[in-house]
């Protein structure tokens, strides 16, 4: 009797999920069957490659919001030491302003050490005050080029924060595209030569495989299905509020973590 493979559709998944399928994948067939062969091989290099650009893409990441998010808090600290070196100028007329734009500057605490969205909220606000501060005052205290360079700072990193936001809802990375289809593509095949294999008996452990694969896949579809089901009813609903609307993609996007759940449920 032939034994099945379920299938899944691999590019509905998301990242994240994708990519926790390839390892439970690759612990199966190491675990029942290491020395398989040729689809194996392949699948694993493609699995490799998609850790391989997930891991580049986040650190790219990281890498550039870090520093840019060390140059808002750099120029930031500068400003303050700025104003508070106004605060004690020799020069009566520069300290009064100094004093002036002291009582603005403390009204907003230390963003640099809150989480990113409250810094830069308390930045922005801070920014906004400084810009009613009279022009003269800025002017004599010589704050108007640390404020500049603060504002560059707030908007650089908003700017690359935001376009990160953009590349991972499109998802448009020509690599990551490449790795995901190459993956999918070892997924199909591996799952054609695992049933050939446990049918005919040619590799020992194929059959016990392809059932803990089955056991992931299952769970898997169920909750892909129980994902579109939540999706039509939220475009149903919008179309009854608003029969306009037609573009509810985004709630296939939330994120549930499905292989991950599934691994935390087998304990």
């Amino acid at each position: 009797m032939k034994i099945k493979v379920q299938r899944i559709p691999f590019k509905s998944l998301n990242r994240n999920e994708q990519l926790s399928f390839t390892v439970r994948i690759l612990l199966i067939m190491t675990k029942y069957c290491a020395q398989f062969g040729k689809s194996f091989d392949l699948f694993k290099a493609a699995a490799d490659e998609l850790g391989y650009c997930m891991h580049l893409q986040q650190n790219k990441e990281s890498t550039s919001l870090s520093s840019l998010d060390q140059d808002t808090d750099e120029a930031y600290i500068a400003l303050s030491h700025q104003v508070a070196a106004s605060k004690m100028h020799p020069i009566p007329s520069v300290r009064e302003a100094g004093l002036r734009i002291a009582q603005v500057f403390d009204r907003f605490k230390n963003p640099t050490r809150k989480t990113h969205d409250n810094a830069y909220g308390t930045l922005r606000l801070l920014t906004e005050a400084f810009d009613e501060i009279d022009v003269a005052d800025r002017d004599i205290t010589g704050i108007t080029p640390f404020l500049d360079h603060l504002k560059a700072s707030i908007k650089a990193f908003t700017t690359a924060q935001d376009s990160i936001l953009e590349n991972k809802q499109s998802q448009k990375s020509h690599s990551m595209q490449n790795a995901v289809k190459a993956c999918s593509t070892a997924w199909s095949d591996l799952a054609h030569a695992l049933e050939t294999a446990a049918e005919n008996e040619f590799v020992t452990g194929a059959a016990e495989a392809i059932a803990q694969i089955n056991i992931i896949n299952r769970e898997i579809n169920i909750r892909l299905d129980a994902r579109k089901t939540r999706l039509k009813k939220a475009r149903e609903a919008a179309a009854a509020t608003d029969p306009t609307s037609e573009e509810l993609d985004v709630e296939a996007t939330k994120g549930e973590n499905i292989v991950e759940e599934i691994v935390a449920a087998e304990g």
